[in-house]
């Protein structure tokens, strides 16, 4: 028989609040308390009033009070510290203990100020973008997807795919199309500084190359080289005109234009052969 340890129940706890704990740090973001905090100077740390002080509610005191219970959620997962206080009321005299919070490493990952703006972008929009309703929605399929295969979790909750859904979504396509464009620039900065063999190209492609971020980059460095970028239609619609940089929009799963040379990112291949996600990329002269 296996004897209980201490701190089991906190370790059931914290399982039992992995959901809580994504939609509570969904919720902070989208109130800006990491910055305000962030605002507040080096090692701050504030009251839940002060905090709700800076957010525009229609009832500070209750906004307070629910902002705590918040606070306390991120707190408990290391997302926040906790630092208790007792502050100095109008008499001079100590006041009744409240709690006070900062940021931690995980949380200055969400600040521009505390990090970089690649990263602070990359970080909010994977949670932001994860805690969607319509992916959440899915998510409840995936038992379904494991005893009845065929189809992917989110098509079994929404009945299409995830990127013909997209199209007909343009919040949800501006999250995920946000995601996607740090998510790329970000190990591709590495690939820059390794990599020399972009200027022995003439013409490259990059297949689901979403607004055409990479290809900016690339021939930008590299004038002489043609950039076509490609994807799907909804995507092309929202790309920018780039320097150097052709527009294309179609499947990649149906065909793709010909070219030199292809940039093909194995990300985008884990939906059709239904393989472990990796982050290489290829290229792939023609």
């Amino acid at each position: 028989m296996e004897v209980q340890e201490d701190g089991d129940h906190f370790i059931t706890s914290q399982l039992g609040g992995l959901a809580s704990t994504q939609m509570a740090l969904r919720a902070a973001i989208e109130l800006k308390v990491f910055s305000i905090i962030a605002d507040a100077g080096p090692d701050a740390h504030l009251s839940a009033a002060e905090i709700i002080s800076k957010i525009p509610t229609k009832d500070p005191s209750s906004a307070a009070w629910t902002l705590e219970r918040v606070l306390r959620v991120l707190g408990a997962n290391s997302i926040l510290s906790i630092i208790s206080r007792k502050p100095l009321g109008n008499n001079g005299e100590h006041g009744r203990h409240e709690w006070t919070y900062g940021l931690t490493k995980k949380s200055r990952c969400l600040v521009s100020s505390c990090t970089t703006d690649e990263l602070a972008t990359f970080t909010t929009s994977i949670i932001l973008f994860t805690t969607e309703r319509e992916v959440l929605e899915s998510q409840y399929m995936i038992k379904d997807a494991v005893l009845d295969p065929g189809s992917s979790p989110f098509y079994k909750a929404n009945g299409v795919n995830f990127y013909d859904y997209m199209g007909e979504k343009p919040r949800l396509r501006q999250v995920f199309d946000e995601f996607m464009e740090v998510s790329s620039k970000l190990p591709f900065e590495d690939v820059f500084k390794l990599y020399g063999g972009f200027k022995d190209l003439k013409e490259l492609m990059d297949v689901g190359g979403g607004i055409g971020t990479i290809l900016a980059k690339i021939t930008s460095t590299y004038p002489h080289v043609r950039g076509l970028n490609f994807d799907l239609p909804h995507v092309i619609d929202a790309a920018p005109k780039l320097p150097g940089v052709k527009h294309v929009a179609g499947d990649m799963f149906k065909s793709i234009p010909n070219a030199q040379t292809i940039l093909l990112k194995v990300f985008f291949l884990r939906n059709a052969t239904k393989k472990p996600y990796t982050t290489r990329s290829h290229l792939i002269n023609m």
